[in-house]
């Protein structure tokens, strides 16, 4: 599998994520990570922030081996943000 992380809109609050794989390698059914995304968060923010999932920078879709479209949901989400003396929060709630 490839991954291409996009970060050109990273100071707007944008990443874009690409997971790429030959067509013919199948995927094991069942939930799997498969992206941890790790945060350096300011002192000045809040206790929390909204996560999402959108088009930019790149399209979000879940496509088979020939590139048709799945039905899939995308979930966003509400990210505890662990405070400076705390471990770090983390947390995926792509669906």
């Amino acid at each position: 599998m490839t991954l291409t992380v996009n970060a050109l809109q990273a100071q707007q609050g944008r990443i874009g994520i690409v997971l790429d794989k030959d067509p013919l390698e199948l995927l094991p059914a069942g939930s799997a990570e498969l992206v941890r995304i790790t945060f350096t968060v300011s002192p000045a923010n809040p206790a929390s922030t909204q996560i999402g999932f959108g088009n930019l920078p790149v399209r979000r879709e879940v496509v088979n081996g020939l590139a048709q479209p799945l039905t899939t949901t995308f979930t966003d989400s509400v990210v505890l943000l662990a405070g400076l003396t705390a471990a770090p929060a983390s947390g995926c709630p792509a669906s």
